[in-house]
């Protein structure tokens, strides 16, 4: 599961609020100079690491629409899950959520499918986006999958170690692409 920086940032700020009035009523009234350097820094810190966030985003929207400039249709592309729910919300008109009212009769339970270890399940797509089938795939991993599918890598530089990072698109085996 992937959990973002971004979204502690809130609790941060009021356990932050709750530790400073701790100290200055229990320890001494001032603040010292170290904690507001500490806060600081993590400011600085949530900063550069939304940056990188945002920049990572636009590498996949570059990907994404270069293979897609290429003449491949958006349901055999497998991008980040806002890019695959967008190709579904267009191909169908709705998302595969048992939840969402859709048009009656359209939900279609998602089958189980063993993912090689090579292979990163969220490249895929989820239970929502069943008009997916993809024979291309966008990974962080030249290696995934069925390996590089020929189009040229994208890199984007991050202000956060590495520096340099590329995004790739790779083949997904014929095995992973039945949906239905």
């Amino acid at each position: 599961m992937l959990i973002l920086d971004r979204y502690f940032v809130p609790l941060q700020f009021f356990v932050l609020i709750g530790l400073a009035r701790y100290y200055q009523q229990r320890i001494r009234s001032t603040f010292p100079i170290a904690g507001v350097a500490l806060a600081a820094v993590w400011a600085l810190f949530a900063i550069v690491s939304t940056h990188d966030l945002f920049v990572m985003y636009r590498g996949f929207e570059a990907a994404y629409n270069r293979v897609l400039s290429s003449g491949v249709p958006p349901t055999e592309l497998s991008g980040t899950w806002e890019m695959d729910g967008w190709a579904q919300l267009q191909a169908t008109g709705y998302l595969n959520r048992a939840g969402i009212q859709n048009v009656p009769g359209a939900y279609k339970p998602y089958p189980h499918i063993e993912f090689p270890a090579s292979c990163y399940y969220n490249l895929i797509g989820t239970e929502a986006t069943p008009a997916i089938h993809a024979q291309y795939g966008l990974s962080l991993e030249p290696s995934q999958c069925g390996g590089l599918a020929g189009f040229p890598p994208v890199t984007y530089h991050t202000w956060l170690p590495p520096h340099e990072t590329s995004i790739y698109v790779v083949k997904i085996p014929p095995s992973l692409r039945l949906r239905e």
